[in-house]
Parts: C-alpha cells; sequence; structure tokens
C-alpha cells in the first residue's frame, strides 16, 4: 500500500509540474488551443486535473500575500513568475476562474471548454500587468 501511495503521490507531482507549465505558458489568446488541445481528452482524470490547478491557485494566493513561498514547492518556472509578477487581485480572478470551470464540469460542458475558460483568464491578467 504504501508503494502504491508513492506511486500516486509522484504521479500528481508530475501532474503539478506539467500542468502549472503548460497553463501558465499561456500568456496571449492565440496559445490557448494549444493549451486546450494538451488537456482535451482528459475524461476520467478532469477532476484530478481541476483539483491539482486549485491547488496551484490556492497555493499562488498564498505567494501572492506573503504567506508562503512556492519556489522549489514543485511548480513549474511559470507558476513562479506569475505568483511574482500578477497581484493577489488577478490570483483571486484566476480562482474564481478555476472554481466557475469546476460548476461548468459538474453541469456537463465539456472539460475543454471549461479549461478554455480558465485560460481566457489567466492571458488577461497577463496582458493587464506589466512583465
Amino acid at each position: 500500500c504504501v508503494g502504491q501511495a508513492l506511486q500516486i503521490d509522484e504521479e500528481r507531482m508530475a501532474l503539478r509540474e506539467k500542468l502549472t507549465r503548460d497553463v501558465f505558458s499561456v500568456r496571449r489568446a492565440g496559445d490557448i488551443p494549444a493549451a486546450v488541445n494538451l488537456y482535451k481528452d482528459v475524461k476520467e482524470n478532469k477532476t484530478q486535473v481541476l483539483d491539482v490547478l486549485e491547488g496551484a491557485v490556492r497555493d499562488i494566493l498564498l505567494a501572492q500575500s506573503g504567506r508562503m513561498e512556492i519556489t522549489d514547492a514543485g511548480y513549474a518556472r511559470e507558476a513562479e513568475a506569475y505568483a511574482r509578477a500578477v497581484p493577489l487581485a488577478g490570483g483571486l480572478r484566476l480562482s474564481a476562474a478555476v472554481t466557475r470551470a469546476r460548476q461548468m464540469v459538474a453541469s456537463n460542458v465539456a472539460f475543454g471548454s471549461a479549461f478554455e475558460s480558465i485560460l481566457f483568464v489567466l492571458t488577461e491578467e497577463y496582458t493587464q500587468w506589466s512583465w
């Protein structure tokens, strides 16, 4: 059981790294289709993808508020850069987008559409704040 738990934890950490790299690399609306295509077929794992993304956004909010450092916490450089560059208000909007996407999926909206809605909010934040 312990070996299986460690394997699951390693898989989740790998997903966290990949997901935060893929999501926080989306800077312009033109980048969205490629990112959505990476995750559009995650039918059985859509809840896990949203859980991991929600956890990442929560940690980013803590970093933006000065309560936590996310460097070396298993997140991609892109997520760390977002946490440093975008103020707390942007992180709160992104958190709300993840919550809305979760509600969309619960209402039988296609996962790709729900995921896309998160990425649109993310690109709006990137364009609003200077890098």
